[in-house]
């Protein structure tokens, strides 16, 4: 959701819920087992805060749109 509302570009990958993301290739990405994984280039980042700051700080504009009670 943060991708397309920073408009960015990216390629989404369906996985299998059951097995894909015990599945060699997928653990030579993401060991953890995990589905959100982010591969930009030479980063890889595999937790879902992590992604939404690195983002952030790449592409700034627009800004998320993170309601304030967030922050309380």
């Amino acid at each position: 959701m943060a991708l397309l509302e920073k408009q960015i570009a990216f390629e989404p990958i369906a996985l299998n819920l059951d097995a894909d993301h015990f599945a060699p290739d997928f653990l030579a990405i993401n060991p953890f087992h995990r589905i959100q994984v982010l591969v930009d280039e030479d980063l890889t980042v595999v937790e879902s805060l992590a992604i939404l700051d690195d983002r952030e700080a790449k592409y700034p504009t627009p800004a998320l749109s993170i309601p304030a009670e967030t922050y309380l």
